[in-house]
C-alpha cells in the first residue's frame, strides 16, 4: 500500500471536536497525526509501532467486539478518548470526547 491510510472525519466527530476547548483540540490534532502515522507503519509489530501504540493507549473497545470492522480507542489526556476504525483504506474517526464516547461505538 504505497498511498496509505486516509483520514475521513465523521460527522459526529466533527461536531464533537468543534466543541471541545482550544488546548484539548491541539491534543485530538496531535493524537490524529501519530495515529495516523501508526496505521500507515507498514509492520504493526515494529518497535517504532509498539512505543507509539503504548504512547497513544490503543486498544480495542471491549464494549463493541461483534461489531465490524473492529472498534478502537485511542488516549489523548487522562479522560480523552478517540474511536476510531479502519475501514479499507481509510482510517475513520468516529467519536471523540470524555470516557463516556466509549458507550455510543
Amino acid at each position: 500500500m504505497a498511498s496509505g491510510f486516509k483520514v475521513e472525519l465523521r460527522p459526529s466527530f466533527v461536531r464533537q471536536y468543534r466543541k471541545l476547548p482550544q488546548a484539548q483540540q491541539r491534543l485530538v490534532d496531535n493524537l490524529i497525526r501519530d495515529l495516523a502515522a501508526l496505521v500507515n507503519l507498514g509492520r504493526p509489530r515494529s518497535e517504532e509501532a509498539r512505543a507509539l501504540g503504548r504512547r497513544l493507549r490503543v486498544k480495542p473497545i471491549q464494549r463493541s467486539r461483534r461489531v465490524v470492522p473492529k472498534r478502537m480507542e485511542a488516549t489523548y489526556s487522562a479522560n480523552g478518548r478517540v474511536v476510531w476504525t479502519l475501514d479499507g483504506d481509510h482510517l475513520v474517526l468516529l467519536y471523540v470526547g470524555d470516557h463516556s464516547v466509549l458507550d455510543r461505538s
